[in-house]
């Protein structure tokens, strides 16, 4: 008996690989003239729950990204909230601890620029953090919730398709 292999078979007897170009190929064609089949190849084994697990994990924190880079309002007015302008955000917020008076040019998220005072700079880098902390928090309950399904109860089948289910579009910041 013989079962297909990805470049030739194998005899089951001993576990042999066959190719072509060997002579136990013609021993194998005269079994096949005999009327025999071939087991086929075994299905190649499906994801673990801890391979879906991480897949899931990947897509949340790439959404919690989305989301803390997106956009915050302040008093009606949209800014970035991307890294290169947080971090001139923070910069700013730092420096106008020690210029109270000073008026910041300060780019909205449609590219014009609106001024803004120092404690309007203050609070706009204190509505970031809050998106930050809330974003982090949700990726965090996310991640327990997933968590909670791998480790609970039922086949690796019933988990992998409970994580699959699990819908992490919910509690982001607008």
């Amino acid at each position: 008996m013989y079962r297909l292999a990805p470049r030739g078979v194998i005899r089951l007897s001993d576990q042999k690989p066959i190719t072509r170009d060997m002579q136990e190929w013609e021993e194998y064609r005269a079994w096949i003239k005999a009327g025999n089949v071939p087991e086929p190849q075994p299905a190649p084994p499906g994801p673990t729950v801890v391979e879906v697990l991480e897949k899931i994990r990947t897509r949340i924190t790439s959404r919690r990204d989305a989301v803390m880079n997106g956009v915050a309002k302040l008093n009606g007015t949209n800014f970035r909230t991307d890294y290169p302008f947080v971090l001139s955000l923070l910069s700013m917020s730092t420096y106008a601890k020690t210029a109270p008076a000073r008026v910041f040019k300060v780019k909205r998220a449609n590219g014009n620029h609106i001024n803004l005072t120092a404690d309007q700079i203050g609070s706009l880098a204190v509505l970031h953090g809050d998106r930050v902390a809330k974003c982090m928090d949700n990726e965090a309950a996310h991640f327990a919730a997933l968590n909670a399904i791998a480790a609970g109860s039922g086949t690796v089948r019933e988990k992998i398709e409970a994580l699959r289910a699990y819908d992490f579009s919910t509690g982001w910041p607008d």
